[in-house]
């Protein structure tokens, strides 16, 4: 028979900021164009958005087409 013991837990630590937390909301402005660019190379640390703002930068040049 396995026994299990209750052993006290706390928790150490910081806590990050929610996703997005000091993020700022940009404007496309239509009248600048990307030239001929077919590719965007996004690089830095982990946590900073890198992804977020991939998806922000597809979802923007499919609207433009």
């Amino acid at each position: 028979m396995t026994q299990l013991h209750e052993i006290p837990v706390r928790e150490i630590g910081t806590r990050r900021p929610p996703d997005g937390a000091g993020s700022v909301q940009v404007q496309m402005d239509p009248s600048v164009s990307i030239g001929t660019a077919k590719c965007f190379a996004i690089y830095g640390k982990g946590g900073i958005g890198k992804s977020t703002t991939s998806s922000n930068l597809s979802a923007a040049f499919a609207k433009l087409g």
